[in-house]
């Protein structure tokens, strides 16, 4: 059971997210610096089962990695976790998986600073308030410093709703990004599934998009 503990936390740091949400099965990595030893993780499921039911004031770690426990977790989640890694191994691996996660998002990246939308992010403080729909890129341009997520800033700033309309044209277009209110687009290539190609769709998409938008923010103006 330590051994499996072990591996499933290991797991869980290598892969980073695993399409997780609130309420899901979630581990840490601590070493064997924190089993055996004094833990201030204290929960329920970490307790000896011996005296768990006594409700006593000290808490004493069951022996292991079990004694890290917080709490009952999910049986439909740990399976939904072991499918994830499964997933991940049958795709050769974090190392390859992130490989091309890095290749994906350096290639959306270089597309999405081609556009003639785009605007330098140290120009964006300064685009003006009746400039046509842009965005620039306001995710680290390195990559030890980000994931496989670029977040797009929508330009003009000042323009209520903006976001809103582009990201609809988005999905409309078969692309779906994540919104951040008021003016941010998260747009993040997926390495088991997603192709360079798809980066371009995306990249031909946010200009389509940014174009019927300006067209409405004309009419409405007139």
């Amino acid at each position: 059971m330590q051994a499996l503990a072990q591996l499933r936390v290991s797991s869980c740091i290598k892969a980073g997210r695993l399409k997780a949400h609130l309420g899901e099965l979630f581990a840490i990595a601590g070493g064997q610096r924190l089993i055996g030893g004094r833990c201030s993780y204290a929960g329920w499921w970490g307790h000896e089962l011996a005296s768990r039911f006594q409700m006593p004031p000290v808490f004493k770690p069951i022996p292991g990695a079990q004694g890290l426990q917080q709490s009952n977790p999910n049986v439909l989640s740990i399976a939904s976790l072991l499918g994830s890694l499964q997933v991940f191994e049958a795709a050769g691996g974090i190392r390859s998986l992130r490989a091309r996660a890095v290749g994906l998002t350096r290639y959306l990246e270089r597309l999405l600073l081609q556009s003639p939308r785009y605007v330098p992010a140290a120009e964006a403080h300064k685009y003006p308030r009746n400039g046509q729909p842009a965005f620039t890129v306001i995710t680290p341009p390195t990559d030890a410093e980000r994931g496989s997520q670029l977040s797009l800033l929508i330009l003009p700033e000042s323009v209520e709703g903006l976001m809103d309309r582009v990201f609809a044209e988005l999905l409309a277009r078969g692309v779906v990004g994540d919104e951040r209110r008021p003016n941010v687009i998260r747009l993040t290539p997926i390495a088991l599934y997603n192709r360079f190609d798809d980066c371009l769709q995306a990249r031909v998409a946010l200009d389509e998009a940014l174009t019927v938008v300006s067209r409405i923010v004309d009419s409405a103006q007139l």
